[in-house]
């Protein structure tokens, strides 16, 4: 009988907090759905799968004969025009902090903006520019992103993945993303849970793997 393994990572970011500065009142949460528009350098995928002769036995990397990504395709046809692109967002704010994540981009917190300071907590890209470094080719930099199974910048580093908003019974919101990655057959969940009056993430990460096999 197969027996699901789960594992568990909770991780906090943490700010010094001075005097707030908001418009949410003290103590309270708000989490909503809204939508972002930047400029973005489109990408496409390719119509077919790569089947790569392994050399020396599978790699991981988009830059070698061999690497696994199958059944994924490549994401390496990179447009140098850019465009206006209007993306779906997840938000969360308190009076410490405002959550930005981007469920089209992998599920990455986009920004995380300290607003007693007026500063963003992370690098945050006004432009989404993909380069060929992730395990399918296109990958952008900034914020926060979540790479789970394959090896480095994984497989959904700028795909949809799925993502909800919650409540929490302190009356803290939470926003959830999870995939079930296709090369393993695994699945991960992340949420990150924003509390009242706290100047910092809540983090949980947890995997699943229904397989009888240790996967990365």
């Amino acid at each position: 009988m197969k027996v699901a393994k789960e594992h568990f990572l909770i991780v906090a970011f943490l700010l010094l907090p001075t005097a707030p500065c908001s418009d949410v009142p003290a103590g309270e949460v708000r989490a909503w759905r809204s939508t972002i528009t930047l400029p973005t350098y489109p990408w496409q995928e390719d119509v077919n799968p790569k089947f790569w002769a392994m050399d020396k036995g599978p790699r991981f990397s988009t830059t070698v004969r061999g690497a696994i990504i199958y059944p994924y395709t490549m994401q390496d046809h990179l447009s140098r025009r850019k465009a206006a692109k209007t993306y779906q967002a997840l938000m969360l704010e308190n009076e410490y902090l405002k959550v930005v994540c981007l469920p089209e981009l992998g599920g990455r917190l986009y920004s995380v903006l300290d607003k007693t300071q007026n500063q963003p907590m992370f690098h945050r890209n006004r432009v989404i520019k993909p380069g060929m470094i992730a395990m399918r080719g296109a990958w952008i930099s900034g914020g926060v992103e979540w790479n789970t199974g394959p090896h480095g910048h994984t497989v959904t580093a700028v795909s949809p993945v799925d993502a909800t908003l919650g409540r929490g019974p302190d009356g803290s919101a939470f926003i959830e993303v999870n995939n079930i990655e296709q090369i393993f057959r695994t699945r991960w969940t992340v949420r990150v849970t924003l509390h009242p009056g706290r100047a910092y993430l809540d983090e949980r990460i947890r995997l699943f793997n229904p397989t009888d096999t240790p996967h990365p």
